[in-house]
């Protein structure tokens, strides 16, 4: 599967370049920091979900015939392992605070965020590769899922589901939840720096640890950063409506946490048709550390 438009900004196409960028100094260290991480992130998803496609899918990519594939429930849970696995390093990466934490507390707090992290991804990088189309959005880098074909991820499902009742019902949620926000991020179309401010703030969010007053402190300050890099970005660029565009970027996380909020209660839904069970049942949560 082609995308619809050309493949435009360097962090969603070229991780690669990330790498040369992080290195140079600048006055956005952390900035420069998460580009490098994210270049990481960006190759681990990437080459860890080859590995998670048929033979047939695999040869394809290394051919370079396709891009992206069409997800699968087969394939969706193993992906979503590795952009958790990758969250950490990166966040470790960009950091030194969420590095000093403990395995179990990092592992944690990407377990309870990740449908925030991966909306917020998963919005930038439909948006820059079709953004033609807003029925399709990425669940994870190789894989696309069109909300008009569910018969395609539903066919390698648990045996006993009702597959016409699931699609149906994922269908619904996909436009009433997920779909919601992609047109936002086409309107703002968020830079790859922005990107990244808006992945650090959702983060460094103050409810996520409101019961730890000590934490609360080195949040604010991470978040402090943030927000003055992000203006600085904005400064060397000759932008004189940065107040404007800032509140438009913070506006857009707000939209992504909606969304995930509103998650939790289809994936009470999902629970009962046995799907995503991987995800939403409390024996599976294989996410976390033992």
């Amino acid at each position: 599967m082609k995308p619809t438009c050309s493949l435009m900004y360097w962090i969603t196409c070229f991780p690669y370049r990330c790498f040369v960028d992080g290195i140079s100094n600048s006055e956005t260290p952390t900035l420069n920091r998460m580009k490098t991480g994210y270049g990481l992130l960006c190759m681990m998803r990437k080459n860890g979900e080859m590995g998670t496609c048929s033979a047939k899918i695999f040869d394809q990519f290394q051919r370079g015939t396709i891009e992206f594939t069409s997800v699968t429930n087969a394939t969706n849970y193993p992906n979503a392992r590795i952009m958790y696995a990758g969250l950490q390093n990166f966040f470790s990466a960009s950091f030194e605070d969420f590095k000093k934490l403990n395995k179990r507390s990092q592992r944690l707090v990407v377990f309870n965020n990740f449908n925030l992290f991966n909306k917020i991804d998963a919005a930038y990088r439909s948006v820059h590769h079709f953004s033609d189309d807003d029925d399709i959005i990425m669940p994870s880098y190789t894989t696309v899922l069109s909300v008009d074909r569910m018969d395609e991820y539903l066919i390698d499902c648990p045996p006993g589901v009702n597959k016409q009742e699931a699609a149906a019902v994922i269908s619904m949620h996909t436009r009433q939840n997920i779909l919601t926000f992609k047109p936002h991020f086409k309107r703002i179309r968020p830079t790859g720096e922005e990107l990244l401010a808006i992945l650090g703030l959702a983060l460094w969010d103050e409810n996520t640890w409101r019961d730890d007053e000590e934490m609360i402190e080195i949040v604010k300050r991470n978040r402090s950063t943030i927000m003055a890099e992000l203006h600085q970005y904005y400064a060397t660029r000759g932008r004189n409506d940065y107040a404007d565009r800032l509140g438009d970027v913070l506006c857009l996380l707000v939209h992504v946490e909606e969304a995930a909020t509103k998650q939790k209660e289809d994936d009470k839904v999902y629970a009962l048709m046995n799907l995503f069970n991987e995800y939403v049942t409390e024996p599976n949560r294989s996410f976390l550390p033992k």
